[in-house]
């Protein structure tokens, strides 16, 4: 039997030694610990699908503390990337639309990370029910559509004819992440980042710190939880 070592994720966030290439800035940091302990506290264990995987950081991540992982992405290039830094992993390519290409009741963990906003949302979830063991949990950390200041950037990269791998066309509101919520059990949400992603722009970089804390108050507003950046939204399958 494999010994889960919970407390071994996000070391490499933590001291700075994860690719510069992928998305590990601050913003995802501050999700880790809640990522950590929430396996710990449901004794998580078993397969895990990495849905949307790119280039298999967050792969390895799992896969370091003792999960049995399944990395799935629809770039080529990502997949040979992955295939290629992490052997001891299984990636596989492929576009999703409507159907994945695994078995009923495989998984024991579906985890996404800023996927949503390529998918169509009813037909990813009906999906990862069906691959989804009773019981079984699902962790999504992904971007919201109506924080300010990413609108503003999404709209600067489109103007200025940004070469996305996909173009990102459906990202998930407040409503929406509450409404597949109505499709587990436990749902639970942590919103966060109303004004830290200006820190993305280096005259702000300095200040993260203390946009991270302003952030903290402003959320004590309800109304404002639409306006954030990021969630992070762990369930279990019915």
């Amino acid at each position: 039997m494999v010994k889960m070592k919970y407390s071994e994720l996000g070391k490499d966030l933590l001291f700075g030694e994860a690719p510069k290439e992928e998305i590990v800035r601050g913003h995802f940091l501050d999700f880790v610990h809640l990522i950590r302990d929430y396996f710990q506290k449901n004794n998580c264990k078993g397969k895990l699908l990495d849905f949307g995987c790119g280039k298999g950081f967050w792969s390895n991540e799992f896969s370091k503390i003792g999960f049995d992982v399944l990395g799935l992405d629809g770039s080529v290039d990502q997949i040979k990337q992955a295939r290629s830094k992490y052997q001891q992993i299984d990636f596989i390519h492929f576009n999703f639309s409507d159907k994945l290409p695994l078995d009923d009741n495989s998984f024991d963990i579906i985890f996404s990370c800023s996927v949503f906003q390529y998918v169509n949302h009813d037909s990813v979830i009906k999906e990862f029910k069906r691959v989804l063991k009773e019981n079984g949990k699902v962790i999504f950390l992904e971007n919201l559509k109506y924080n300010p200041i990413t609108s503003l950037g999404r709209l600067y990269l489109k103007l200025t004819k940004h070469k996305y791998q996909f173009y990102p066309w459906n990202h998930l509101t407040k409503s929406e992440i509450k409404k597949i919520g109505e499709e587990f059990d436990s749902p639970n949400y942590r919103f966060n980042h109303i004004l830290s992603p200006l820190s993305y722009n280096r005259y702000f970089k300095r200040y993260y710190t203390s946009l991270f804390k302003l952030d903290q108050h402003l959320l004590k507003i309800k109304f404002l939880q639409k306006f954030t950046w990021l969630v992070l939204f762990t369930a279990s399958n019915k």
